[in-house]
């Protein structure tokens, strides 16, 4: 039995030579197409913006779901309008109301930490929304402030206070 293992490992067929290697020669960007202009050699740099929030309309998937979603709210069945709300922001991940809202119901919740962290991911989704941004300070501070952080709280109240 060795024996004939042996043997399959063993090949007679002869090795191939290995994968001829070829040389690149990369080019500096004055001498490729469409880099920068041979003249000023500057390339234009642009600030990333996100692309802007499609408004919620009825009908809209997203939209039946917030609703939904409040609906269980003020039902006190959180944990259900929690997931209501996960499942919109699988549709639109991108949409800071739809993680606004998740925070505000982690704050009803008890999940402190939690509600402080997805009203930071609305902040930073929200671009020049100042109204959202200040709402989201808000939420900041009552999370803090549940948690004993009276010191971070007053930060975030003052953060919300200079949105207005």
């Amino acid at each position: 039995m060795v024996v004939l293992l042996s043997a399959g490992c063993a090949s007679s067929q002869p090795r191939s030579a290995p994968a001829p290697v070829e040389e690149v020669h990369l080019t500096p960007p004055t001498e490729r197409q469409g880099a920068a202009t041979a003249e000023t050699n500057e390339v234009e740099v642009h600030a990333y913006q996100a692309p802007a929030v499609v408004a919620l309309q009825p009908g809209n998937v997203v939209f039946e779901l917030v609703e939904e979603a409040e609906a269980q709210r003020k039902r006190g069945d959180f944990p259900g309008a929690a997931a209501t709300l996960e499942r919109a922001l699988r549709i639109e991940p991108r949409n800071p109301h739809l993680w606004n809202r998740l925070a505000h119901v982690r704050l009803e919740q008890g999940r402190f930490d939690m509600a402080g962290d997805l009203a930071a991911k609305s902040s930073a989704l929200a671009g020049d929304n100042s109204g959202l941004k200040r709402d989201n300070w808000l939420v900041i501070a009552k999370a803090r402030r549940a948690v004993g952080d009276s010191a971070g709280a007053s930060v975030a109240e003052r953060k919300a206070q200079s949105l207005r």
